[in-house]
């Protein structure tokens, strides 16, 4: 009952470790996570002023924004940007940006799209490095010459006499390229702060606009946790699994093992219980150079040697697997090797490890066979009849060795003596 509760122990043992190891070699493979970083870009603004031309009607130089201005008045308009850009976390890496001015050539009518557009680069690009941020300002001012602009999409609509409208949009072009502390994915930003003024108009009412990003932005990724630690988990978790599975076959290889070496020794202590009087137990094997050695397969192939030579069986404990067998007579030795696997092995004969008849009941073996008498009929009387039937009568068959013969009844030997002096006194 002990050993059943030591090996289902063991078994739960190593059950729990697999399952145990499972559980924690998956949190290991769950070793990545979704990294957010978000921007915002809101307090970005644009501000101008429209410069006019020496003129008899207006004092000042400049008007503000959102009033009507005369489009042969312009002169130039002043444009102030401010952009601002605030990161969920530090940032480092490189910003650029630059102002380019874009004429576009309108479809009228409902028509959407345009007939033609083009860049004009006001400013040259220009590259901030940061490190360590989580925010960055750009204030940037530039003077657009706007008649130069209209000008320009005038003479387009006049070559190809189309009826169209324009705009020039003056934008503050902004792009990153940077990674966080935690994201170490790129940042691709590509943002403007736009200015759009109608162009081939008489009148500039209030539709100058300005176009700015208010909306957050966020950006996420895969990243790899602490990998060293997620590593040591993950190696702990397959080492358990190992060790379930390796206790789990040493268990059961354990339980076979034990099982077959109760069935071994209950069989060996058959054998010697059955055979102690013809059984010598000793400590060491007999001393066996010189001597013809024949391995038999059977402990009933060693009691027919036995009956043969008579000679005591000697039986060595070798180990709790192992036990040897030998008899030796002068130069010969016949020897079994009942082992473990002999128990489980199947023989020839299934009933060699369960005999039951002790050596006493086992009827001696012969070891000489005399020839039986053959016997002819007899024809006439004669001496030498007469003489064998007295011979048969006083032969002695007492010998040093038992030896098995057949004996003719003597009962029926002295009829066919009777009946042979009967026939010699006829003839007489």
């Amino acid at each position: 009952m002990f050993k059943e509760r030591k090996y289902v122990l063991s078994y739960i043992i190593a059950i729990l470790a697999i399952v145990l190891g499972i559980i924690i070699t998956s949190f290991g493979f769950n070793d990545t996570t979704l990294k957010n970083i978000s921007y915002n870009e809101e307090g970005s603004n644009v501000h101008y002023k429209v410069y006019l031309k020496e003129n008899d009607y207006f004092s000042d130089k400049y008007l503000g924004e959102g009033e009507t201005y005369i489009a042969s008045l312009i002169d130039y308009i002043n444009i102030k940007y401010n952009y601002t850009i605030k990161f969920s976390e530090k940032v480092s890496g490189d910003y650029t940006y630059n102002i380019v001015a874009t004429i576009y050539a309108n479809k009228k009518n409902g028509d959407s799209g345009s007939y033609w557009h083009k860049d004009y680069k006001i400013t040259d690009e220009k590259t901030v490095h940061i490190n360590n941020q989580d925010s960055f300002l750009i204030n940037e001012e530039t003077n657009v010459n706007y008649g130069t602009y209209n000008q320009i999409l005038g003479e387009f609509k006049k070559e190809y006499d189309l009826d169209t409208d324009g705009v020039l949009k003056v934008s503050l072009v902004v792009k990153n390229k940077l990674t966080g502390e935690v994201y170490k994915e790129q940042i691709g930003i590509n943002s403007s702060l736009d200015l759009s003024v109608p162009l081939l108009e008489k009148a500039v009412n209030a539709n100058i606009s300005v176009s700015t990003p208010t909306n957050p932005e966020t950006y996420t990724t895969t990243i790899k946790r602490n990998v060293l630690l997620f590593t040591l988990i993950k190696v702990v978790g397959l080492g358990l699994i190992i060790f379930g599975i390796v206790k789990t076959i040493l268990t059961y290889m354990d339980y076979k093992r034990n099982n077959h070496n109760n069935k071994y020794i209950e069989e060996l202590n058959k054998i010697l219980a059955n055979y102690d009087s013809i059984i010598a137990s000793v400590t060491k094997l007999p001393e066996l150079e010189g001597v013809n050695i024949v391995d038999v397969t059977s402990f009933e192939e060693l009691l027919d040697v036995y009956n043969e030579v008579r000679m005591p069986i000697n039986h060595c404990h070798i180990n709790n697997y192992e036990s040897v067998f030998i008899i030796i007579n002068d130069k010969m030795a016949w020897r079994y090797v009942f082992e473990i696997n002999s128990v489980f092995k199947p023989t020839g004969n299934t009933e060699v490890l369960s005999l039951t008849q002790t050596i006493a009941e086992e009827p001696v073996a012969k070891l000489v066979e005399p020839e039986e008498k053959q016997e002819e009929p007899a024809t006439e009387a004669s001496p030498e009849i007469i003489d064998v039937v007295e011979e048969t009568k006083t032969e002695e068959t007492v010998e040093e060795k038992p030896i098995v013969k057949k004996e003719e009844d003597p009962i029926e030997v002295l009829g066919e003596t009777q009946k042979i002096e009967a026939i010699a006194n006829e003839e007489k």
